[in-house]
């Protein structure tokens, strides 16, 4: 199992179902504790859409080519 968190906005990535959640660092710890097993479950962090849409506005809506 793979989870990607934002700690900037506190997200956590659902795979399944393709979208950014609201959730805790609390409660990441939480989930960190549900699989104790080494190799189950993979984590790190990473930008959320909401880091995204911010970086966007900064420059003004336009993309990077």
């Amino acid at each position: 199992m793979e989870l990607r968190y934002c700690p900037a906005h506190e997200r956590l990535y659902d795979g399944a179902e393709r979208r950014w959640i609201p959730c805790l660092r609390g409660e990441v710890c939480l989930i960190l504790a549900i699989y104790p097993r080494e190799g189950a479950l993979s984590f790190g962090e990473d930008f959320c859409d909401w880091c995204v849409g911010v970086a966007h506005r900064l420059r003004g809506g336009q993309c990077e080519a």
